[in-house]
């Protein structure tokens, strides 16, 4: 199965070296996951490559330094191999979170919710969890009043 990813931004990183800077253009997918990398020319240097949530991810290619951030754009902790939101550490892997969500959060009509453990409801694809406290869905809609409320900020600062 083959699964292809819309770029939606690109950021310039620097990198100094002895004889200057280098400058390195990194793109994401819809999500924030850096996706592909290239020289300031255009020229790709290193592809990234992983499973809806974050697993199994590939790098391909070397630009002589690699990303910290990974899945979402978190950094990744190297010892625990977990993804940083802040709130709280989130497994790739596992496709889970390593703390439970608050209780507030969980709806009584969708079952998906109830796992408090749970990223996104199981819907990495069409919703993001930028901070480990709420999730929304890509469109920009939110599954409660309350929930957009709470994420207004996001939309003002110009995140989303």
């Amino acid at each position: 199965m083959l699964f292809v990813q819309p770029v939606r931004q690109a950021a310039a990183c620097f990198r100094r070296s002895v004889g200057g800077v280098l400058t390195f253009l990194n793109f994401s997918d819809w999500l924030g996951t850096e996706r592909l990398r290239t020289l300031a020319t255009g020229v790709p240097c290193e592809t990234i490559t992983s499973l809806p949530f974050g697993d199994d991810q590939i790098t391909s290619g070397s630009c002589a330094d690699s990303s910290p951030m990974h899945f979402t754009g978190k950094q990744r902790d190297t010892e625990s191999g977990l993804d940083n939101f802040g709130v709280r550490y989130d497994s790739s892997a596992l496709g889970r979170f390593m703390s439970p969500d608050n209780p507030k959060f969980s709806e009584k009509a969708d079952p998906q919710t109830w796992n408090l453990f749970s990223y996104v409801s199981n819907n990495p694809i069409a919703r993001v969890d930028l901070t480990g406290d709420n999730w929304f869905n890509i469109g920009g809609s939110f599954p409660e009043p309350w929930l957009a409320a709470m994420n207004r900020d996001f939309f003002e600062a110009g995140v989303l």
